[in-house]
């Protein structure tokens, strides 16, 4: 799996370069999360620009690299499709996730 990061202050931007985070990828996807989480980085926005689907699978990986947050951790998601904030409103992933429609938006409200 192909994701892109950057560092934006005190803040990662991880950015997956794939349309979706399936089981055929979510393994990877939840051990770089961990790892980039084990280094320190505890405030994450997931930019989903280019994700156009996500199953159990890799809602799961979300779910495991926020338990492996600490408390004052943070992790946001922004640039959703529909088609895939569909999926979080199905399964009521919505209530966990904090959605913001644009990078400069998280960035205001993780920072």
């Amino acid at each position: 799996m192909e994701i892109d990061s950057k560092e934006m202050g005190n803040v990662l931007v991880v950015i997956p370069l794939e349309k979706q985070i399936d089981a055929l990828v979510a393994k990877v996807f939840k051990g770089r999360m961990i790892d980039w989480i084990s280094d320190g980085h505890q405030r994450i926005i997931l930019d989903l620009a280019n994700v156009e689907f996500i199953d159990s699978s890799g809602l799961s990986a979300l779910v495991a690299s926020l338990k492996a947050m600490d408390k004052e951790g943070r992790l946001v998601i922004c640039n959703i499709h529909d088609t895939t904030k569909s999926i979080f409103d199905l399964t009521k992933m919505n209530r966990i996730f904090p959605f913001f429609s644009t990078l400069d938006e998280a960035l205001k409200a993780i920072a």
